[in-house]
This record gives structure tokens, sequence and C-alpha cells, in this order.
């Protein structure tokens, strides 16, 4: 556990809690470190973490990353509701941008792998909003074709032919 987090738990103080993890989170992600996710969702109290859409964006890259797809699409949709709650005004613009592009690319994703390439398209669009830096969710983008147009729908929305 990273000393600012392990000081903010002792403290007692779980936005700085979650402020570290958001931080640290494209680097755990880029690394695939599911262990470090795990870790971190385990030392916060669990209704801590329902309630703050950066960990519950943490939970679904950790089920993300054990392929429990079920589990996590739930979770993106309690990140989604925590957001259009209040419109987004607790937040910052880039951590909404930042959150939306996750939720995005995951969705994107599974509808690629749901055989469902115009609607994979579609969401792919959004999914660039997550920083270029964030090499996970471009390799994950990049992996179905979707960064690259690969998989674009034909005029009428349709899938296009395969090649």
């Amino acid at each position: 556990m990273s000393e600012a987090l392990r000081h903010a738990l002792e403290a007692g103080d779980l936005d700085l809690a979650t402020r570290v993890i958001a931080h640290r989170l494209r680097d755990v992600l880029n690394h695939e470190d599911r262990p470090t996710l795990e870790h971190w969702l385990s030392v916060l109290p669990e209704e801590a973490v329902q309630r703050r859409p950066w960990l519950l964006m943490a939970k679904a890259w950790a089920l993300q990353l054990s392929w429990q797809l079920g589990r996590r699409a739930k979770v993106l949709s309690q990140v989604e509701a925590l957001i259009d709650e209040d419109g987004g005004a607790t937040l910052p613009a880039e951590d909404l941008q930042l959150l939306r592009g996750q939720i995005l690319t995951q969705k994107a994703v599974d509808a690629y792998h749901s055989n469902q390439p115009a609607a994979a398209w579609l969401l792919r669009g959004g999914a660039g909003t997550a920083a270029p830096d964030w090499t996970y969710i471009r390799g994950a983008t990049w992996s179905t074709g979707l960064e690259h147009g690969r998989h674009r729908p034909a005029p009428g929305g349709r899938a296009p032919a395969a090649r």
C-alpha cells in the first residue's frame, strides 16, 4: 500500500484515500495490477466504496480483470447513477470526463464481445475521452479494432461485412 493511502486511512480521511486511489488508478490499471485494486478495496469500508464513483470504478476494473463481467456491469451502473444523481456537481470536470470515458470504454468492449459492432462503434467515441496516458484503456479499444475504425458500421447503422 502506498504511504499516502496508508496515512489517509490511519487518519480516517476517506476523501483523501479516494483521491489517492483516483490518482494512482491509471498506473495500477496500466500494469493490470488486479491484486492492488483488490487490496485497496479490502481496506476501505464497503459503504465508502458504494458512495464514491472513483472507488466504484476501481472495483469495476478489478472485476473486469477477473472476468466477472456481470458483476462489473452492475458496478458501472452504480457509477453512472452516482454521477447522474447530482449532475456530477461534486466532482471536477476532468474527473467526470475520465470516469465517463472509462464507463464508455467498458461498454464498448462489452458490445464488441457481444457481437454488436455498431453499438461498439457508437460507444467508442466517448471511450476516447479517457486521457491518452491510460494505455490499458487505449489497448482495450485497440484490441477490438474500435480505435482504428475497423468495425465502423456501414451506412444505415448496420455492421460492416466481414473481411
